[in-house]
């Protein structure tokens, strides 16, 4: 009866790991990043020809789009990351079932990124779990920028040699362009002007400036007073600009000279140390903890070295993993003394309760078992479905143990006996374990998706292999215990004898 157990156990170890798994929804999400200093009206009409493609699309019912910001929470795990980036578009799509939704989501990345490579573009479906950035990420600490981005780098190209890997991005880039202008302070002093002054021209000209509001219904609206789009959109018309000096217009080319130079986008931080967040989107179909390890190793092969007071550390599902499981392990060694403590005063036997204890853990082995034979990953649904599994299947279990010791016979370790208890007790059991099994058939038939399954094959699958515990493992147990108690006795009486 330990073969299907142990079994378990040693299949599991080669099934792949997504312990949050898609949620089943009708929607899924597209990002798009446009380069580093892209204006919205560039990222508007690319978000439009990307939406005349997905309308060519059967199944396909809506497309909302969100241009510049990230969308407010839609889902419990989508929080607003992004906004005021002009180069930055999310859209959520609406499908007319699950299935089709699921079917786009796997074919339209790849299909996308190549209509359009001028931009970074990832679909991916809603999924369950905590607020994450990406599915894989890591986060390279350190106080330097120019090594955190030098690092982040080669991370990168590590992580592109990752099958599963479609995009990546890094929270600090280098090379944004930035226009600066260099004003010659002599002649701004001949101007009878100051440098703040002609900062504050600039800005007003460039930015604007407020100068009222209009009501609209509720909400007050501000009007902004700046030099037209056609005066700012190229740098040669930006060099052209005039400040106002001595009372007459001077171009500012007579006061300085306009230069573009790079700089960091921004500077993330972790716990107030500049850190580099390196996120990776990954296929559909692909495991984040898999990839996560995947990329461990690549960079292991690669040779990947931190310098001095440089720190990496994995992010996105792999630990969020982490911290869901020592959350659920914070509590299971009181839940284990508890259930311990109830059955050994039930049964006044510390070796019966270790009986039950024994098939506890094998039943976990079977719950893998049937999670191996449904082709699922390990995931979170799984540990509950374990859960579940693991009361049923003592259970039964308890019931042969009872109805043993009930009878006087039995309880002594005769064989007939105790085969003739574990028969009757057999309707229990075998009443339990279809019903529990029908009740979770629609689950695995007809739900769909990958969020009821995986639950629904560990407990079913699970409980109708428990069956061999509670109907062959318990009795034989039972009775070989007997034989070692009366073993034991003999050998007592003869050493009080002696």
């Amino acid at each position: 009866t330990m073969i299907l157990p142990i079994s378990g156990f040693v299949l599991a170890s080669t099934l792949g790991q997504q312990f949050f798994p898609a949620a089943d929804r009708d929607q899924f999400e597209i990002q798009v990043w446009m380069p580093r200093g892209t204006s919205i009206n560039a990222t508007d009409a690319l978000t439009r020809r990307i939406e005349a493609r997905l309308n060519d699309e059967a199944g396909i019912t809506d497309v909302h789009w969100m241009i510049g910001h990230s969308f407010p929470t839609v889902y419990y795990n989508r929080i607003m990351r992004v906004r005021g980036d002009d180069s930055y578009a999310q859209a959520v799509v609406f499908t007319d079932s699950v299935g089709r939704a699921k079917v786009l989501t796997e074919r339209l990345g790849q299909e996308l990124g190549d209509a359009f490579p001028e931009a970074r573009i990832v679909v991916a479906p809603f999924s369950q779990g905590p607020p994450l950035e990406a599915p894989v990420a890591f986060r390279i600490e350190g106080p330097d920028l120019s090594e955190l981005i030098r690092l982040g780098d080669e991370v990168r190209a590590v992580m592109h040699t990752i099958p599963e890997i479609v995009q990546t991005r890094s929270t600090i880039e280098a090379g944004l362009p930035k226009l600066t202008y260099v004003a010659d302070e002599v002649a701004v002093r001949q101007a009878g002007l100051t440098l703040s002054e002609v900062a504050g021209q600039l800005q007003a000209g460039l930015e604007g400036r407020v100068g009222g509001s209009v009501q609209e219904n509720r909400e007050s609206l501000p009007i902004r007073i700046r030099f037209p789009a056609s005066s700012r959109d190229e740098l040669s018309r930006v060099a052209a600009m005039s400040l106002v000096g001595n009372g007459e217009s001077i171009s500012a080319l007579n006061l300085g000279d306009f230069e573009i130079v790079p700089e960091s986008s921004s500077i993330s931080r972790f716990d107030s140390t500049r850190a580099n967040k390196l996120l990776a989107y990954l296929r559909p179909d692909a495991l984040p903890v898999d990839v996560s390890n995947n990329v461990l190793a690549a960079l292991d092969a690669a040779g990947f070295e931190l310098p001095a007071g440089y720190r990496l550390r994995a992010e996105g599902d792999s630990d969020a993993q982490a911290d869901a499981i020592g959350n659920l392990t914070t509590y299971l060694p009181i839940l284990l003394m508890l259930m311990l403590a109830t059955i050994i005063l039930s049964f006044r036997s510390l070796r019966l309760a270790s009986v039950i204890a024994v098939v506890a853990i094998a039943s976990v082995g079977l719950g893998m078992l049937s999670l191996w034979l449904g082709g699922y990953p390990r995931g979170f649904n799984a540990v509950i479905g374990v859960a579940g599994l693991i009361g049923v299947a003592i259970n039964g279990t308890i019931v042969v143990i009872a109805a043993i010791r009930a009878d006087a016979a039995a309880c002594t370790g005769d064989t007939e006996s105790i085969v003739e208890q574990t028969v009757g007790a057999t309707r229990h059991i075998v009443s339990t374990v279809f019903t529990t099994i029908g009740g979770f058939v629609p689950l695995i038939f007809f739900s769909g998706g990958d969020f009821w399954p995986p639950l629904a094959v560990v407990i079913a699958g699970g409980v109708g292999f428990s069956m061999t515990l509670s109907l062959f493992f318990t009795p034989a147990i039972y009775r070989l215990l007997c034989l070692w108690g009366a073993s034991r006795g003999r050998q007592l009486s003869a050493a009080t004898a002696t």
